[in-house]
Parts: structure tokens; sequence; C-alpha cells
């Protein structure tokens, strides 16, 4: 119950979040974060680059070259953002990529409701997506203002164990090893089981 009160004050996030899982991994980053930070996690994962920006539209943004915008400025940088729906399953694949997406147009003939991985610009769907985001450690070091000298201030990757969240995952892929082990695992019982018991006569 503290913790729904917790979503409500202090992390901005739409009702289809609301998942146990997502809810155990992503929101209780949310609001272990200091409240100075803006739940970077929560904002990265929400909004980064799923809108245009409004500075590019009137030529009045400086973050365009190189392009380091928190926005997207064309249709190909545009990012679909992730959900975890109700039923445990995800509103597009974090690892099927499409093959009708077009990386030059970001055009997809399916649209919005396409349940596959689109390769944007910088690969953000996958990057930024609720089974990858901060689920990995950077190969880089930061600069003095704490950004990653490779990929910037929008690295998707942590840097350092405090910037680490844990991934989430499709209840159809989370499930499955689940499966495997229980039937491998009851297999291996009942052949135990035969060599103990004699048939008989």
């Amino acid at each position: 119950r503290s913790c729904n009160i917790y979503i409500k004050v202090r992390c901005d996030i739409p009702p289809e979040l609301w998942t146990p899982i997502l809810f155990l991994h992503d929101v209780w980053w949310c609001i272990s974060i200091n409240t100075a930070f803006v739940f970077p996690f929560c904002r990265y994962l929400k909004e980064f680059r799923t809108e245009q920006c409004p500075l590019f539209l009137q030529h009045k943004c400086t973050q365009h070259r190189p392009f380091t915008c928190f926005h997207w400025h064309f249709l190909n940088q545009r990012r679909r953002r992730p959900i975890r729906r109700r039923d445990g399953t995800f509103n597009y694949s974090p690892d099927v990529y499409c093959t009708k997406y077009d990386e030059t147009t970001g055009i997809c003939p399916d649209g919005e409701d396409c349940p596959y991985l689109h390769r944007t610009t910088g690969d953000t769907e996958r990057k930024y997506h609720l089974r990858y985001y901060k689920t990995g450690t950077c190969i880089h070091e930061t600069d003095a203002r704490g950004h990653c000298v490779k990929n910037g201030l929008h690295c998707a990757f942590a840097h350092g164990p405090h910037d680490l969240r844990p991934p989430v995952y499709d209840i159809r892929l989370s499930i499955m090893p689940l499966v495997t082990t229980l039937f491998s695992r009851y297999h291996a019982f009942n052949k135990h089981v035969s060599r103990l018991v004699k048939p008989v006569s």
C-alpha cells in the first residue's frame, strides 16, 4: 500500500506500466533515487526519443549536430515506449527486428502496433527497452561531468553499481526456463525412482 502511494506522489508512471514485475524492478529504483535526479530511469524508459523536439521544428535546437537531443528530430530517430502489459507480455519484442521497417524513412506499415523491434537511429528501441536499459555495465569511462566519454549524457549502460537496474522480462520468456527446469527435474526424478523400484513379478 505504501508503495502505491510512492508511485502516485513521486513517480509519473502511466497505469499500463503498473504491473507486478515492472513495479518490483523499475518503480523501486525510481523511488530509491533522490528526488533531485527527477527519476532518470523512469524518464528515459518513458520519454527518451518518444516525442519530436519542438525547438527543432523552430530551427532552434542546439543539440542537432552532433545529435544529442533528448527528443527525436527525424522520424527514423523516433522510439516507441516499451510497455509490459497486464498479461505480462511486451508491446514489442526487445530482440526480434521488424523486416518491414524502413530505416531511412522511419516508417513501418504496421505502425505503433508492430510487435517487433524497429532499428531506429542509434538502435534506441533495443537499448532503451525494459529488457536491456541499464542492465549491463559500460566499458567506457566517464568524464568530469559524469557523462560517458563514448556515448555521452544518454548512455544506455550503467556506470557503477548505483546505476544498474534489474531487467524486466516478457512473461513468455521468463516462464519458459522455469517450465523447462521443472520438466527436466520431473523426468530425472521418475528415472531415478524407476531404478529403485523393482517391478512386482
